[in-house]
């Protein structure tokens, strides 16, 4: 008994409706910070039109550098957030699928 006891009290409730508010959420702050980080590159380029020297050369592999690490986070980012997606489908497929279950059960 208390094995179950200690099961059902580590049981997660899933919420899929504050689940998807939270994955929508996510996915507008990505869908901003892509176009962020190509306000950044179109900068870049700018500034290494005006700026010449070891300086800038310094500077430009560093943001090159950088913008590499930015984008695989960012990339990262959206896969989660694509899982996320995925995971809510399924908790709402799982839950319909009881529901039918539980709705074909007789009493009586």
């Amino acid at each position: 008994m208390r094995l179950i006891d200690d099961v059902m009290d580590n049981i997660i409730e899933v919420n899929t409706t504050t689940l998807k508010r939270d994955a929508d959420t996510i996915r507008k702050d990505l869908k901003t910070m892509g176009k962020k980080i190509e306000e950044l590159k179109t900068s870049a380029d700018k500034l290494a039109t005006m700026w010449t020297g070891p300086s800038s050369e310094a500077f430009n592999q560093e943001f090159i550098t950088n913008l590499d690490i930015l984008e695989n986070v960012y990339e990262a980012l959206l896969e989660i957030n694509e899982f996320e997606d995925y995971s809510i489908q399924e908790y709402n497929d799982c839950e319909s699928k009881v529901g039918d279950l539980v709705g074909q059960v007789s009493v009586g």
